[in-house]
């Protein structure tokens, strides 16, 4: 009894110290609370995967309450669905959105121009270019023709030239970046793992994985990890054929890799023919007995 009275006296003497803690006045360091800008990361050929990791990210910054969202963009383009659905989460997206063409050298071509256009405010880094009708423009160009608002070296310079900026358009704000945080923010791991899913050369794998796991199982019937594994490689690779643009470049298959899996497959077949005829055993001859 004695000891579960102490430690009820203590937590309530703790609860008291807490309240009393918070209702004291913040000191000018802890009232001067860093706002995080998240800085989402969109490189590569533009996929299904992209597009949805796009809207996650803008999402989880609008509800974090971000004032507003950069996406790092280095792009050689990609399949136009996911560029398309990009362009329309970028402007759909409840807080302005910063599309900065960034690092130097990257290079943003083909759909991914449309992204640039779509962003609330575009910028580009110093020796990155920018495809527009055909032609590459670099940062000063594009500057100069209005395709981009600002030049910026790196992140913090962005930000440094974002306050006090006036977004026009439906999103109408002034930005303020004062005490503001980059958080950089990669795809993750699920996103990730999506992307290699819709990648046409792992889908070709996959459907070759499957078939031959199946081979495996009709060679020995009842090992079940083979046919187990073939049935499920060969579901995600149908799977990967539904996000495939047949147009994009984005949706070729290496050369080698196809003969590769023609030859295999060509081999399986015959390997299992091969079984099934000395299952079936040897073919009767001669005539009557």
């Amino acid at each position: 009894m004695a000891t579960t009275s102490l430690r009820g006296a203590a937590v309530a003497a703790a609860a008291l110290l807490a309240i009393f803690a918070a209702a004291l006045p913040a000191s000018p360091a802890a009232a001067q609370t860093e706002q995080k800008v998240p800085s989402i990361e969109l490189r590569g050929d533009l996929s299904p995967a992209q597009a949805d990791w796009i809207g996650h990210a803008l999402g989880d910054a609008a509800d974090a309450g971000a004032p507003f969202a950069i996406v790092r963009l280095d792009t050689p383009g990609g399949i136009d669905s996911a560029a398309e659905e990009i362009v329309d989460q970028i402007r759909s997206a409840p807080l302005p959105v910063v599309v900065y063409v960034y690092p130097g050298g990257a290079e943003v071509e083909d759909r991914g121009a449309a992204i640039v256009d779509a962003g609330d405010v575009a910028a580009m880094a110093p020796g990155t270019t920018l495809e527009s009708e055909g032609n590459d423009l670099g940062e000063n160009t594009a500057l100069k023709q209005g395709r981009i608002e600002m030049i910026a070296a790196d992140q913090d310079s962005l930000l440094e030239k974002l306050d006090g900026y006036e977004v026009s358009g439906p999103k109408s704000a002034q930005l303020s970046t004062a005490g503001a945080e980059i958080d950089d923010q990669g795809m993750t791991i699920p996103f990730q793992l999506l992307e290699v899913l819709v990648d046409p050369n792992v889908v070709l794998l996959l459907l070759l994985i499957g078939i031959l796991g199946l081979a495996l199982e009709a060679f020995a019937p009842g090992a079940i990890i083979p046919g187990a594994i073939g049935a499920v490689s060969l579901v995600l690779g149908l799977i990967g054929l539904l996000f495939f643009d047949a147009g994009s470049r984005a949706s070729e298959i290496s050369p080698g890799l196809a003969i590769g899996a023609g030859a295999t497959l060509g081999l399986a077949s015959v390997l299992v023919g091969r079984e099934l005829r000395a299952r079936r055993g040897p073919m009767p001859t001669g005539g009557r007995v």
